[in-house]
């Protein structure tokens, strides 16, 4: 399974092999079901999607029957039993999307092996789709991943007054957005420029994943400009950055474990 992704906001996966992508819905809550069903369907409209309300113990024959399953999304408990202790004991290799209200448990949730991220309630679809993305990139073979990296943005056009100019990825700082308007903050200079693309077409196209990150809906932060990681209100991180800035920083609290993962902390 290959994702092509393109710059419309919905992301659209491309199965190169034509086996539908199998999906495990282990989870206790119709809501979250239901929005996972809606979720997942819209992201690929083949998916074979499994709603398991068994118990632990009946899940384990499941994946001992070795059913197609690509991804499971499921609480961090069932029927009062923990999930991840679950997947431990059985050693489950299919890759596992954990979801909860409760970031604390992020930190055990990915002492198991196969968990390849942690959701937070209530679901957002941009976040799911991130979910599936990476199970995506983990079928892509090595050298499909380095002919998508080359396609990341090298330069940039900024606009300044009725003039424009071509600015360095390397030399970026920071993207944030001012109502409608897109800035690029550079990292040598205490200047903003105006660019013409939104922050989702950067964060969806142009930025490698590994160098940005979106740290909520207004700034996408280049992790060579970030000097440290504070701890801040309502479980969010504050960042400080080692180029001039007087805007606040704050990662939202949904992003914070996928944050820390990203800075492999």
């Amino acid at each position: 399974m290959t994702q092509v992704r393109f710059s419309s906001c919905n992301p659209i996966f491309l199965n190169v092999n034509k086996t539908a992508l199998g999906v495990l819905i282990l989870h206790e809550n119709p809501e979250i079901i239901e929005i996972l069903n809606k979720y997942l369907l819209k992201i690929d409209k083949s998916a074979l999607i499994t709603d398991f309300s068994g118990s632990l113990k009946e899940a384990g024959e499941f994946f001992k029957n070795k059913n197609h399953i690509d991804l499971v999304f499921c609480a961090t408990r069932h029927s009062g039993d923990s999930v991840i202790e679950f997947f431990k004991l059985h050693g489950v290799e299919t890759p596992v999307v954990f979801i909860s209200s409760d970031v604390e448990e992020a930190y055990t949730a990915f002492k198991v092996n196969s968990a390849v991220h942690f959701l937070m309630a209530p679901l957002q679809y941009e976040d799911v789709v991130e979910a599936v993305n990476r199970v995506m990139m983990r079928q892509v073979p090595s050298t499909q991943l380095r002919l998508q990296s080359q396609t990341y943005k090298k330069r940039f056009l900024v606009k300044i007054g009725d003039k424009f100019m071509s600015k360095s990825v390397d030399d970026v700082a920071y993207f944030y957005a001012e109502g409608k308007i897109v800035y690029l903050i550079p990292k040598t200079q205490n200047r903003k420029y105006i660019i013409e693309q939104s922050l989702d077409h950067l964060e969806k196209t142009h930025l490698n994943p590994e160098l940005f990150y979106r740290i909520n809906r207004k700034f996408i932060i280049n992790i060579d400009a970030i000097e440290e990681v504070r701890s801040y209100l309502n479980s969010r991180l504050k960042l400080v950055l080692n180029t001039p800035c007087d805007l606040d920083m704050i990662v939202s609290r949904e992003k914070v474990v996928d944050f820390k993962n990203w800075l492999n902390l």
